[in-house]
């Protein structure tokens, strides 16, 4: 049995000997107990059968046009572009170089998979280098821990095939021991781009083995050995085989092996020339698991507020809901090397920050308490220095002026921290005494169409997004399901709905990139499309639906608005869209449609005169318009005071304490509107707003689900 195994895995059943490829259509559903999971194919079938284990990160590879034949290597650098290219033909690793336009030359590639370093130490690389200008310097780097060793080679551009060999561990500071992530710098001492741009350098295969002289010929048992050849890459990353037998129903084996918990598993069918059968699929079924069964409470009220800064004046307000944030950079505490709190994901002890843990229970106790639904925004802020943190995304571009980072689950390290972050949350927070405070839900990052602001994985098309994003969301669903049966996971989108809006709105259209943007609905396409391909899953949405000018607070005057499926924004004036949408029977989970909050949307204070009445008027229509939109289930304003990082946006329930960054001040009219709002008496403190908005009665503010189209328009795109 293979050790070293990934953290979560991609499965494939081999099928050898007499056997018929048309006799099984697939995988029909996997379970998990506490202790096995069962694999229920399609149809029954006979035959000699292999079970084996691969990253779930499977596919995700970067510049590679063909990721199936990357073993896990992509092409990387500090900016993008990099300056180099990376391609596979004829089973050899190819990369070519460019001239990048604003950009320093700063190739390298790199691999995804932590190698323990105290079982193998000796790098071998076959290869050859043509047109160079001279001997090429590969710097070689590994990191832990927020540090890193370093060491070099020298190649001969000679144009013959070579093994290029390093001791590991002569690296600078004795680095190489314990687990390590391996990187190559391709060149590492640069002069200019255009030294290079003749310069091809080919790879055969990569190793890092236990054994001095490796040639190729055989493997150890601890070697890692990256060979491109084509019949050799359909087993990726040290395959282990953890089932053998013929299939005649379902197929059970242990859920545990060791440390590493299988559940976090997907699974194919394949012939015995590796040629997938069927679609590779996920656990979902977790009712057996033994997970906390108690009731959540869902208060009826929809009034909740995020952006939270003084608890007990949130809960003097009444609020029933609430949306607290937590960074994954700061509940994780890495490169602490004396934590005294760890989770541990196949068998590493991450490291717990529990000073920001003690603040959060302090916020999230005295919430549950007080009882008020709280749903976590986990988020990955961005670095303000170089890091090889694993929780920083590969492609994430640090200079980008991003606010945060996408989560990093395409490398072992990084998903492995990603998944403890959402297991300690899940745990901690839905314990049955309620000791630390009781959580909803989790919401997996923010406003993602717009990426490249709040979820930035660098430049990346839908596709790319999509798939990534959605592994993100399906992990978060078996780590807080594994806890609780009825924890939630959401899709964060933003208020931009389908690339009409992105292409015309007068915020975007100068700015907009394919590469740095994905309308909303197409992520929410990707997302059901690729669920239910691999195994649905429970996922939700929490929409932010913001009036189409942010600073312009008066949503009803909104001219991007439709109500038809091709809308180009969705905003408070036709929120109808979104469930409608939702409501399509292929979007349906078991048949009901999938959850939907609004957890960030505020509206502005004008600076005019009437400011706040008008922002209160705002208030007043939306909160009635959604208390009668049963499919909304919780309406969190944001925020509680202005905040000085808002820019020019003042969208708070207080004004700023001046000379602060976001302390309580001054109530605005909008405060009290706020606290009455699901109050019996509301209509007395709603009325004075009804000029304002230029209606006579609070009827002509519901909402009219009837109205919303299925057809497209002629001139919006879908």
């Amino acid at each position: 049995m293979v050790k070293n195994k990934p953290l979560i895995c991609l499965a494939i059943i081999v099928l050898t000997g007499s056997f018929s490829p048309q006799a099984i259509a697939g995988i029909k559903s996997i379970s998990a107990t506490s202790s096995q999971l069962i694999v229920e194919p399609d149809t029954k079938t006979s035959g000699s059968m292999r079970l084996v284990e691969f990253p779930a990160y499977y596919g995700c590879g970067y510049a590679t046009p063909e990721p199936d034949m990357s073993q896990g290597w992509f092409m990387g650098g500090y900016n993008w572009p990099t300056g180099g290219k990376m391609n596979f033909k004829d089973g050899i690793m190819k990369i070519t170089f460019f001239q990048p336009a604003g950009h320093d030359f700063d190739p390298y590639i790199f691999h995804r998979t932590s190698i323990p370093a105290d079982k193998v130490k000796h790098l071998a690389i076959r290869m050859r280098v043509n047109n160079a200008p001279s001997s090429m310097i590969f710097g070689l780097f590994a990191f832990a821990h927020g540090s890193k060793g370093y060491g070099s080679v020298k190649i001969a551009p000679t144009g013959n095939w070579q093994i290029v060999r390093y001791d590991l561990s002569s690296m600078s500071n004795n680095f190489w021991n314990g687990k390590r992530l391996f990187r190559i710098d391709i060149p590492e001492v640069t002069t200019t781009a255009s030294d290079y741009m003749k310069t091809v350098i080919e790879i055969d295969w990569i190793a890092i083995t236990d054994n001095p002289t490796f040639d190729g010929s055989s493997k150890g048992k601890n070697d890692f050995v990256w060979d491109f050849t084509p019949s050799k890459v359909g087993w990726k990353d040290s395959p282990s085989i953890v089932w053998q037998g013929s299939v005649a129903g379902p197929i059970t084996i242990d859920r545990f092996d060791g440390s590493h918990d299988r559940m976090y598993s997907k699974f194919q069918f394949a012939d015995a020339n590796e040629k997938p059968i069927g679609k590779m699929r996920y656990v979902t079924d977790l009712s057996q698991i033994g997970a906390r069964d108690f009731e959540i409470p869902w208060p009826k009220s929809i009034k909740g507020l995020s952006g939270i800064i003084d608890v007990d004046d949130a809960i003097e307000t009444g609020i029933k809901y609430a949306e607290y944030g937590m960074a994954i950079n700061h509940l994780i505490d890495w490169g602490n090397p004396n934590p005294t709190v760890t989770w541990e994901v196949e068998g590493e002890k991450i490291p717990i920050n529990m000073d920001i843990v003690h603040g959060f229970d302090a916020a999230l106790k005295k919430m549950t308490d007080a009882g008020i639904n709280i749903t976590v925004g986990v988020i990955n802020k961005m670095p303000t220095v170089n890091s090889s943190s694993p929780l920083i995304h590969p492609a994430t571009d640090t200079k980008s002026g991003a606010h945060y980072g996408a989560f990093n689950i395409v490398e072992e390290q990084g998903l492995r921290c990603y998944r403890a972050a959402i297991e300690f949350l899940a745990d901690r927070y839905t314990r049955p005494d309620r000791k630390y405070g009781l959580i909803s839900g989790i919401i997996v990052g923010n406003e993602v169409p717009n990426h490249w602001g709040w979820y930035n994985m660098g430049r990346a098309n839908g596709a790319k997004m999509t798939k990534e994003y959605t592994i993100a969301l399906r992990v978060a669903d078996l780590a807080t399901r594994r806890y609780h049966k009825d924890l939630r996971v959401y899709a964060s989108l933003d208020h931009w709905w389908t690339v009409e809006g992105l292409k015309k709105h007068p915020h975007t259209r100068k700015q907009y990139h394919v590469l740095k943007r994905i309308p909303a609905n197409e992520l929410l396409r990707g997302i059901n499309s690729l669920g239910r391909k691999e195994g649905d899953f429970p996922w939700n949405v929490t929409f932010h639906p913001y009036p189409e000018i942010l600073g312009e607070p008066r949503f009803w005057r909104d001219k991007m608005t439709t109500m038809r499926f091709d809308t180009p924004m969705i905003t408070f004036k036709n929120l109808e869209v979104l469930p409608a949408f939702l409501r399509q029977k292929k979007y349906l989970y078991q048949g009901q449609p999938r959850h939907i909050i609004l957890n960030e949307q505020g509206f502005q204070t004008l600076s005019s005169p009437d400011g706040e009445k008008i922002q209160a008027a705002c208030y007043a229509y939306a909160f009635h318009k959604l208390r009668h939109m049963p499919e909304i289930e919780a309406f969190m304003y944001y925020r509680q005071s202005d905040g000085r990082g808002e820019g020019n946006l003042r969208l708070g329930l207080w004004r700023r304490k001046e000379g602060t960054e976001h302390a309580l001040g001054k109530k605005k009219l909008i405060y009290d509107v706020f606290c009455n709002a699901d109050k019996p008496n509301w209509q007395k403190t709603f009325d004075p707003y009804l000029s304002v908005i230029g209606i006579s009665s609070w009827n002509d503010t519901l909402p009219h689900p009837q109205k919303v189209s299925h057809r497209k328009g002629p001139r919006h795109g879908g």
